[in-house]
């Protein structure tokens, strides 16, 4: 907050919030010892179907692998459903297929939370800071059906 109670931040082409707490779109949960964890940010949710998936969920489970150096997952538009789960993954070696990480996850995740596409890459998926643009990596993965992936049926 500014001196005069005004928010230290603005959004171009958005009007000044005039709350006097507000929040940058984080999701996340108080604990019984009153600590707030942010869980992922609202506009990264994927709504599948009738599910509700946070994409730390699956990236989480994918880098539990042991060849899984990161993993981003995002939604991508679907006809059937809503959005469909796609999965990057940075993996350590290439004899890593994503049937093999698709046979891993199915029973570590909700058969509601596997990802359709698993899509396999070796070099880092965030920048310097730990970031990843999730919208632009769906975006352009709607616009070019031809990028190497597999799919789950």
């Amino acid at each position: 907050m500014t001196r005069d109670g005004g928010p230290t931040y603005r959004y171009l082409g958005r009007d000044a919030p005039t709350a006097t707490w507000s929040t940058l779109g984080d999701r996340g949960l108080l604990d019984e010892d009153g600590y707030l964890w942010v869980i992922d940010r609202e506009d990264d949710l994927i709504v599948s179907g009738s599910v509700t998936v946070y994409p730390i969920e699956v990236e989480r489970m994918l880098e539990r692998h042991p060849l899984v150096r990161s993993a981003v997952a995002f939604g991508v538009a679907d006809a059937e459903l809503g959005s469909r789960i796609h999965a990057m993954v940075d993996v350590a070696e290439a004899a890593l297929t994503p049937d093999d990480l698709q046979l891993w996850l199915s029973s570590r995740l909700d058969h509601e939370k596997l990802p359709r596409v698993i899509e396999i890459v070796h070099d880092p998926l965030r920048d310097d800071a730990g970031k990843v643009r999730r919208s632009l990596l769906s975006r352009e993965r709607a616009a070019s059906p031809s990028v190497a992936r597999t799919a789950r049926n």
